[in-house]
C-alpha cells in the first residue's frame, strides 16, 4: 500500500436539525485515527464533506485512482449517506478497500455488510488501534482474519472477527491531528467563534436502557491525567481557540480527577472558557465552584424527564429532586445550563411528556434539547422494541431523533401525537416572552428547525 494514500471521510450530515442550526463540530474522531496512523508511518488526508460540501460523486471524482484504502464514519441516521460515499468510490476504483466505522455498525456489521456491497470492512468500537493493525495487514496483503475488531467478506460469508481489547491508558494516545483541518470551519453558531473539542475520558459506568456508551467504549471509566488534558487545551489555545468543549459522556464522573484539572488550569494561568456534561447526580456545589474558578461557562445536563417513574422506565438511575439541585447550585454559580430530555419513552403517557416540557421550564436552564427516544442498535431499548416489532421502519435516515421511528400507535399513544409533542416542546421553551427578550437570537432559529423538519416529512408523505 501506498503510504501517502489513507483518506478519511466524514460524510455530510443532512439530518434537519444539524442543517437548520448550522452546527458544525471537528471530526474528532476522524482526527484521532489519523494521528494514530501518522505515528505508525502512514500520512493521511481528511475530507469532511460538512464543510467542502462536494457530495459523494465529486469527493470520489477527486480521490482519482488513489488511495488504496479510504475510511469513513457513520452514526445511524448518517449510514445511508455514508453508503453512497463507498458507492460513487467504488464506482470510480472498484479497487480501493473501504472502510466503514461507528457506533451503527459496530452493533450491526453483518447488516451493514449486507445491506452495503460497496463496503469492504466494518471497524467494530475504539479504532485507534484497529485501524493501524487493518493497513499494516492490507500493505502486507495479508488475510484480516488475524486482525481484531473487523469485520469483512470471504467470499459469500461475512466474517465477524472477535473483539480487540481497548487500551487501558488513554494517556497514550497521540493528540488528534489538527492541522488536518482548518479550525476556522467550525465556528459556533452563536458565539462565531471556533470551536475546541476534547476528550478527556472513554467509557461510562451506567446502563441506561437508550444509551449504548457503556457498550460502545466500555463499562470502565479511562481517565486522562489532568496534565494530559490541560496540555491539550494550552495546544488548543495555541491555536486561536478561547472556547473548549469537553465531549466526554460524563467529564465529572470522577470528582477528585476534575477538581485537579481545575487547579492545573488555574496553576498555568490559563485565560479560558470550557464546557462539560454531567449526569444531575454526579456533580456538586463544591465541584462546580472549582471549576467556575477554572473557567466552565456551561454545563450539560442528562435530565432527561419530568416524571421519576419515565425515569425509572428508562433505568436512568437519579431522581427529579437531583435534577433541580444540580441545575440550582449551577445557577447559583452563574453557569449556563443546557437540559437534555427525551421524549416518547415508551410506555411514557402524553400527560408526562407535559410533565417534562414544564420541568424544563420550571427549572430555569438556559437552553434546552429536547429529542424523540430514538432506538440506536447497541442500546437495550433497540434489541427490547425490536425483539417486540416495535421499531416501524428500517430507513435509518429517519433515526435522527426528531422523527417517531417507533409503533406507537401499538404503545396507545399515537405517532402525530408524539411528534406533535417535541414541536410543543421546543416552541414552549424557547417562545416564551421572557426567554426571547434574553436570548433573541433563538427566535430564528428554532422556529426554522422545527417547522423545516415538519415541513419535510409531510412533502415526504405526499
Amino acid at each position: 500500500m501506498n503510504l501517502a494514500d489513507v483518506v478519511l471521510i466524514a460524510p455530510a450530515d443532512h439530518t434537519h436539525l444539524r442543517e437548520r442550526l448550522g452546527l458544525k463540530a471537528p471530526p474528532l474522531n476522524l482526527l484521532y485515527l489519523a494521528s494514530s496512523l501518522r505515528e505508525n508511518g502512514y500520512s493521511v488526508r481528511i475530507i469532511d464533506d460538512n464543510v467542502e460540501e462536494a457530495g459523494p460523486d465529486e469527493i470520489a471524482r477527486s480521490l482519482g485512482e488513489e488511495p488504496k484504502l479510504v475510511g469513513l464514519t457513520a452514526a445511524t441516521s448518517t449510514l445511508n449517506a455514508a453508503i453512497r460515499y463507498t458507492d460513487a468510490i467504488k464506482r470510480q476504483n472498484d479497487g480501493t478497500v473501504t472502510v466503514l466505522g461507528g457506533p451503527h455498525v459496530s452493533f450491526l456489521p453483518e447488516e451493514t455488510l449486507e445491506r452495503a456491497p460497496s463496503v469492504d470492512v466494518t471497524v467494530l468500537g475504539e479504532g485507534e488501534d484497529i485501524i493501524v493493525d487493518l493497513v499494516s495487514t492490507l500493505e502486507r496483503e495479508r488475510d484480516l482474519g488475524g486482525v481484531k475488531g473487523v469485520a469483512f467478506r470471504a467470499g459469500e460469508r461475512v466474517v465477524v472477527n472477535g473483539p480487540r481489547e481497548m487500551r487501558a491508558d488513554i494517556d497514550s494516545f497521540p493528540l488528534p491531528a489538527r492541522d488536518l483541518i482548518d479550525l476556522n470551519d467550525y465556528k459556533d453558531p452563536v458565539k462565531k467563534r471556533p470551536i475546541g473539542t476534547m476528550i478527556t475520558s472513554r467509557g461510562c459506568v451506567f446502563g441506561c436502557a437508550y444509551c449504548a456508551s457503556s457498550r460502545m467504549m466500555g463499562r470502565r471509566f479511562r481517565a486522562r491525567s489532568p496534565g494530559s488534558i490541560v496540555d491539550e487545551m494550552e495546544v488548543l489555545m495555541g491555536l486561536g481557540i478561547e472556547d473548549v468543549e469537553f465531549i466526554d459522556d460524563i467529564f465529572v464522573l470522577n470528582q477528585k480527577r476534575a477538581i485537579e484539572v481545575a487547579r492545573e488550569i488555574r496553576r498555568r494561568g490559563l485565560d479560558v472558557q470550557f464546557s462539560a456534561s454531567s449526569r444531575v447526580d454526579t456533580v456538586s456545589r463544591s465541584l462546580l465552584k472549582e471549576l467556575k474558578e477554572a473557567g466552565l461557562g456551561s454545563l450539560y445536563l442528562g435530565i432527561e424527564s419530568g416524571s421519576q417513574r419515565v425515569l425509572d422506565l428508562m433505568e436512568k438511575g437519579t431522581t427529579l429532586a437531583q435534577a433541580h439541585d444540580a441545575v440550582r447550585n449551577a445557577k447559583d454559580l452563574d453557569i449556563h445550563v443546557l437540559g437534555s430530555f427525551i421524549l416518547g419513552y415508551p410506555g411514557e403517557t402524553l400527560r408526562e411528556m407535559d410533565e417534562t416540557i414544564r420541568l424544563s421550564i420550571r427549572l430555569g436552564i438556559d437552553f434546552a434539547q429536547f429529542s424523540l427516544l430514538t432506538p440506536y442498535p447497541g442500546t437495550p431499548i433497540f434489541e427490547n422494541l425490536r425483539s417486540r416489532g416495535l421499531i416501524s421502519t428500517n430507513d435509518y435516515d429517519r433515526f435522527s431523533a426528531m422523527d417517531p421511528v417507533i409503533d406507537y400507535d401499538r404503545l396507545g399513544v399515537g405517532r402525530k401525537a408524539v411528534a406533535r409533542k417535541l414541536a410543543r416542546a421546543y416552541l414552549m421553551f424557547y417562545m416564551r416572552p421572557s426567554y426571547v427578550i434574553r436570548h433573541p437570537y433563538m427566535l430564528s432559529m428554532i422556529p426554522r428547525a422545527i417547522f423545516h423538519h415538519n415541513g419535510s416529512k409531510k412533502k415526504a408523505a405526499e
